[in-house]
């Protein structure tokens, strides 16, 4: 059915949607007969002190990196589509957020997303689709049915905001390295899963099938 790999990440801010949306694609392409490898790349479960921000997004980056060009290079008998939630595009936004926070420097900023940037992994993607939504809607999508409300390292609203801002500088700056990024706006849709799963589904189909 696939003639190659594909490869489409799914990046963005969190509690905007992103996994689960990427949950019903999953399941709707699976349906239709096609291969799924999937790459999950939040930090819940990496082996590095989650309070040392800065060394978890360059321990997720490499990891992110080495998921592409394992996949991308082993043999095997039949194509799959790649999905990856959170990947190398989504490691540029937090670098650029971190920057923006003086949690690293500007060359350290610069080597990582410049690593991610490298002909060898962008063209590897065949579309990103990246999420965003008002902090406010996010923080609310987080403590739905959560006993506790308190804002932690990442869910906080002056964090939130600052992955928003890199979200949307790192859509426009990035377009001539990545191809066919796709800003979804779940504010916007907010209650509309079904639709937007849908549109992105459309969305791979055409890919695959040109």
């Amino acid at each position: 059915m696939l003639h190659r790999d594909y490869f489409f990440e799914f990046a963005g801010m969190p509690k905007s949607g992103k996994t689960t949306i990427l949950d019903i694609v999953i399941h709707f392409l699976k349906r239709n007969g096609f291969k799924i490898s999937e790459y999950h790349g939040g930090g819940r479960y990496a082996p590095i002190d989650k309070s040392a921000i800065e060394s978890l997004n360059l321990y997720l980056a490499s990891l992110a990196a080495e998921f592409i060009l394992i996949s991308s290079t082993r043999e095997r008998s039949q194509f799959k589509i790649f999905l990856m939630d959170r990947g190398i595009f989504d490691r540029c936004i937090f670098t650029k957020a971190l920057l923006e926070m003086n949690k690293i420097d500007s060359d350290e900023a610069q080597s990582i997303d410049s690593y991610l940037k490298l002909p060898r992994l962008a063209n590897k993607l065949d579309g990103i689709f990246l999420f965003i939504t008002d902090p406010r809607l996010s923080l609310e999508r987080e403590s739905k049915y959560k006993l506790i409300t308190e804002t932690g390292r990442v869910m906080n609203d002056n964090f939130l905001k600052i992955l928003r801002a890199a979200s949307l500088e790192i859509f426009k700056t990035h377009q001539k390295y990545f191809s066919d990024i796709k800003l979804i706006d779940t504010e916007v849709l907010d209650g509309k899963i079904e639709i937007c799963a849908d549109l992105i589904a459309k969305d791979i189909l055409a890919k695959v099938n040109e």
